[in-house]
């Protein structure tokens, strides 16, 4: 549980940033009400949380704010924000996943990987896509709040649920 803030960062050519990993691959659930960052400064990347070495489903909640990616390993994770930011990507990796983002803000791609995925999206802001890997299915619901779908960047999803007060933006680049 993190209730304050937790900060990783790189001084360097090719260093990569942390703010949180599990090392152990023993976690199960984590819970962010606080900042969960990492800082680049040169040609890594900065991952915020990274539970990757899970080996089991890991549930995160947050009503805070992750700087930085998510990353997730090959289990069925659950990714639950009611409140707060995300400010980068989020790989759930393999798996069947479930994310639900209410009242927050999502600066990032989502990137599902494989497997069947439920995506619930309410009065939430999303600048980047969803993206599902080889054979993956996903339900996406979008209640109110708004997608935007950048040029670098795609919608992938299985089947769709798009409410009133929703606004779907496609930027598309002319040739």
């Amino acid at each position: 549980t993190n209730p304050g803030k937790s900060d990783g960062d790189s001084r360097g050519v090719i260093y990569n940033a942390y703010g949180s990993v599990d090392y152990s691959g023993t976690l199960t659930s984590v819970v962010n009400d606080g900042i969960i960052s990492a800082t680049r400064r040169g040609s890594g990347t900065a991952v915020a949380l990274d539970l990757t070495r899970a080996n089991n489903g890991v549930n995160v909640r947050n009503t805070g704010s992750f700087n930085g990616s998510l990353l997730f390993g090959a289990t069925h994770d659950t990714f639950t924000s009611t409140s707060g930011a995300i400010l980068g990507n989020m790989n759930m990796g393999a798996g069947n996943d479930r994310v639900s983002l209410t009242n927050t803000t999502f600066t990032g791609t989502l990137d599902l990987g494989e497997g069947s995925h439920n995506v619930a999206l309410n009065n939430t802001v999303m600048e980047g896509g969803i993206l599902l890997g080889t054979g993956a299915t996903a339900n996406l619901e979008v209640g109110g709040g708004s997608i935007t779908i950048p040029t670098t960047s795609s919608l992938n999803i299985t089947n769709g649920h798009i409410f009133g007060g929703t606004a779907l933006n496609f930027n598309i680049n002319a040739l």
